[in-house]
C-alpha cells in the first residue's frame, strides 16, 4: 500500500468513486479503540451532514477496550440501518473484530486479518504485558483433565498390581491421596479471583458479540463460539479464506476500493485520537423519493 506520498485529495477522490459506486459514505478508522478515540468519533458522526443510510468503514487497530468498539459499532448501526460494510485492509485485532460484527458484509483485502475475540487481561505484577482472558480457563480445563486421568491410572494401577488384593474402594481412596498429591500444589496456584475476572470478561465479550450480530446478522452459527475461544492464541490470523468461514457475506475488494485501499497507510499506526478517528472520506447524498421515481420513470421509457 502506497500511502506516504497520497495526498489527502487523491484519497478524497478516490472514495468518491467507491461512495457513488455503493451509494455509501466512505469512512476510515486507523487506530486504539479506546475512550478518547470514542468521544472525538461520536462528534464526527454527528457532524456527518447526509441523510445516507449505508456505509462503507475501512477499519485498521490493534484492538483496544471492548466496552468502547460496542458503543462505536452501535452508534454505526443507529446511523447506517440499512447496510454497512466493513473493510480490512491490515490489522484488525481484538475490539477491531469485535465492532466488525456489527455490519452486513465484510470485505477483506489480500494482507486483511481479523484476530480472535478472547479479551486480553493485564498480567499480575507486570505494568504492560497482558495474557488471553482464556489462559486461566484452559488452565483449569487442562488441570482437571490431567488430574482425572491419574487418577484412574492410580486406581486400575493398584487394582491390577495387587492381584485383586485389594478391594475396589481402597484402590479409589489410595489412587485420591496420590492424586491430590500430585496435583495439589498445581491447584494453589490458580487465582479463584483471577479465574472469575477472565470469565466474566469473556461473558461481556460473548454478550457484545451477541447484541451486535442481531443487527448485522452476518455471523454464522458457532463463529461467535469459536472466536471466544476456538483458536490456540491470540495471535492467530483470521484471513479472508478463513473469514468466510465464519461471516456470511464476505468478499475481497472491487477495483474501485482497490485503488482507494493503495493509498491509505499499511498498518495500524495512528496514536492521536484525532488520528485515529481518521476521516469520513465521502459523504453520499441520498436520494429523495422523487429523485427515485425520476430515475425509474427514466428507466422504464
Amino acid at each position: 500500500m502506497a500511502s506516504d506520498k497520497s495526498t489527502f485529495a487523491e484519497v478524497k477522490a478516490a472514495a468518491e468513486v467507491v461512495g457513488k459506486a455503493l451509494s455509501a459514505d466512505v469512512i476510515y478508522f486507523n487506530g486504539p479503540i479506546r475512550e478518547s478515540v470514542a468521544r472525538v468519533f461520536f462528534k464526527k458522526c454527528e457532524n456527518i451532514s447526509t441523510a445516507n443510510d449505508q456505509a462503507f468503514i475501512i477499519l485498521q487497530t490493534n484492538g483496544g477496550d471492548p466496552h468502547v468498539a460496542y458503543m462505536m459499532a452501535r452508534c454505526l448501526q443507529r446511523r447506517y440501518a440499512t447496510k454497512i460494510t466493513f473493510c480490512v485492509i491490515s490489522d484488525c485485532y481484538s475490539s477491531g473484530t469485535l465492532m466488525a460484527l456489527a455490519g452486513k458484509e465484510l470485505v477483506v483485502a489480500d494482507r486483511g486479518q481479523l484476530g480472535p475475540l478472547d479479551i486480553q487481561m493485564p498480567k499480575k505484577d507486570e505494568l504492560y504485558e497482558k495474557a488471553s482472558g482464556v489462559v486461566s480457563k484452559k488452565a483449569l480445563e487442562e488441570l482437571q483433565e490431567r488430574a482425572l486421568d491419574t487418577f484412574e491410572h492410580f486406581v486400575f494401577g493398584l487394582n491390577i498390581d495387587s492381584g485383586d488384593q485389594i478391594s475396589l474402594r481402597t484402590c479409589m481412596e489410595l489412587a485420591a491421596q496420590l492424586t491430590s498429591g500430585v496435583f495439589g500444589e498445581l491447584y494453589k496456584q490458580l487465582d479463584p479471583q483471577r479465574i472469575a475476572e477472565d470469565a466474566r470478561a469473556m461473558q461481556v465479550t460473548s454478550h457484545y458479540g451477541t447484541r451486535l450480530n442481531n443487527i448485522g446478522a452476518n455471523l454464522m452459527t458457532g463463529a461467535l463460539d469459536k472466536l471466544l475461544q476456538g483458536y490456540p492464541a491470540h495471535e492467530c490470523c483470521i484471513d479472508r479464506e478463513e473469514a468466510k468461514e465464519l461471516f456470511k457475506n464476505v468478499r475481497e475488494p472491487s477495483a474501485e476500493e482497490s485503488a482507494l485501499l493503495e493509498l491509505l497507510p499499511a498498518g495500524s499506526t495512528m496514536t492521536k485520537p484525532a488520528d485515529a478517528v481518521g476521516a469520513v472520506l465521502y459523504e453520499c447524498e441520498k436520494k429523495s423519493d422523487d429523485t427515485k421515481e425520476k430515475s425509474t420513470g427514466s428507466a422504464k421509457r
